[in-house]
């Protein structure tokens, strides 16, 4: 049985799941008409932790299968298409460009000099630090 994270109820009696949605629906919009408009992503996360925690592996891991699926699906291709679409080289200039590019070597650059001090206590050659480095870097 899954249970409700407080003792003694169950999901399978449909008034604690009715519950649960009047608190949320009711959470978020109250939470927008104050000017807290990130409550309901909070609750969306605190509320998937609550029952991944309480409900155990065997009822998460069917509904992590149907999200994957979901995401692989669904979601990521509309994601893709949504930033691709949103790209626009109209505005793109030459300085512009540079100043992209700079951030983006000075930010691996930083980042690959964070992971060779992360791991300079290590015994390790410094072609394996240096390597550390590359595969910490973003594709």
């Amino acid at each position: 049985a899954c249970h409700a994270p407080w003792p003694g109820s169950t999901f399978e009696d449909g008034r604690v799941a009715t519950w649960w949605r009047i608190l949320l629906l009711g959470g978020t919009t109250l939470g927008k008409k104050i000017g807290m408009s990130a409550g309901g992503a909070l609750g969306a996360v605190v509320t998937a932790a609550t029952a991944a925690h309480g409900w155990g592996k065997q009822p998460t891991s069917a509904i992590s299968g149907r999200m994957a699926q979901l995401w692989n699906e669904i979601a990521q291709p509309l994601l893709f298409g949504l930033i691709g679409s949103a790209v626009s080289t109209k505005y793109l200039t030459v300085a512009l460009f540079g100043k992209g590019l700079a951030i983006l070597v000075g930010g691996g650059a930083a980042r690959a000099l964070a992971v060779i001090g992360a791991v300079r206590g290590n015994d390790l050659r410094f072609p394996d630090q240096l390597f550390l480095a590359l595969a910490w870097m973003p594709k």
